[in-house]
């Protein structure tokens, strides 16, 4: 399910050739458990209506390998986290802290999704493992491009507490 929506996509193309540098302090937090980020991807969708363009990233628990040309976690066991970003930049993310909202107020340094895996079994059929998203929150783009830096904190459906940070290179994936 939610795997398959951010890992097996068509057309991976990773500028780094899989040499990506994520430092030490990456992690994201889900309630009182604590996981290292150690890769981190972006899709550039482009144009989403005048003035406002869409990136999606994708910070996870494994470093990433190209398997018949998609991206797909080395571990078996994942932890990660999406968001479907909004900006007014048409080549990367603006740097600032982009706010949690509903569909229909989508505007700049806005995300309408976010969703949250937690010990998912990449290898199983039915995807075990835990999927939440948030509901309220932020991510604050501190630096972008090559090396990436975020943070980011909210509260999932759940009542969680999520938090995190990353920092380090993120890897293209081509949309087709």
């Amino acid at each position: 399910m939610m795997i398959t929506s951010f890992l097996i996509i068509s057309g991976c193309n990773n500028d780094d050739d899989n040499n990506t540098t994520v430092q030490q302090n990456s992690f994201l937090k889900i309630g009182d458990n604590e996981y290292e980020l150690k890769a981190g991807l972006i899709e550039d969708y482009g144009l989403y209506e005048p003035g406002l363009y869409n990136f999606d990233i994708t910070l996870i628990s494994s470093n990433v390998v190209e398997v018949d040309g998609e991206p797909f976690p080395e571990d078996q066991i994942v932890n990660a986290i999406y968001f479907e970003l909004f900006t007014d930049s048409q080549t990367d993310l603006s740097t600032g802290v982009y706010s949690l909202v509903d569909f229909q107020n989508i505007g700049n340094q806005t995300f309408e999704l976010c969703e949250i895996s937690e010990n998912v079994d990449v290898n199983s059929v039915e995807e075990t493992g835990t999927f939440t998203g948030l509901v309220s929150g932020t991510l604050e783009v501190v630096a972008n491009g090559p090396e990436y830096e975020f943070q980011f904190s909210g509260v999932d459906n759940l009542g969680q507490d999520i938090s995190g940070s990353y920092q380090g290179n993120l890897n293209s994936v081509l949309i087709e």
